[in-house]
Order: structure tokens, then C-alpha cells, then sequence
């Protein structure tokens, strides 16, 4: 498992500096944020309908940035 640090114990390391963080580290922190999770929790807590879930099931995935454009 990857080491998380406090913002706090590392920041003077990035003085003026920027990190950019993609989907991919989200999912490194809990698979809670892949897109069958999500879809998942949307679908059990009544954020989506069946109608939405068959959109995805139409198209073939769990991409909800897919599904938008």
C-alpha cells in the first residue's frame, strides 16, 4: 500500500510548485471512486434511475464522462 502524507508535513516541498491528480490516484485511495462503484452508489442511494442505468448498459459502460458527451 502506497504511503498518503499530510499536505502539512510535505508542502515546503512544493513551494510555488502545482500537482495535477487524475482519476487513477482517486481509485489508488479507495476503489470507491471506480466508475462501477459509483454507478453503484448512485443506483442504491436513488441518484439515477433505471432509465440513466440503461443508457450505460446501452452503450456498454461504466464512463459517466462517456455517457455526458
Amino acid at each position: 500500500m502506497h504511503k498518503i502524507n499530510q499536505w502539512s508535513d510535505i508542502s515546503q516541498d512544493y513551494f510555488n510548485g502545482t500537482i495535477i491528480l487524475g482519476n487513477g490516484s482517486s481509485i489508488a485511495v479507495s476503489p470507491s471512486f471506480k466508475y462501477e462503484s459509483i454507478i453503484d452508489y448512485a443506483r442504491n442511494n436513488g441518484f439515477i434511475t433505471d432509465d440513466i442505468i440503461q443508457l450505460f448498459n446501452i452503450f456498454g459502460t461504466c464512463d459517466f464522462e462517456y455517457i455526458l458527451r
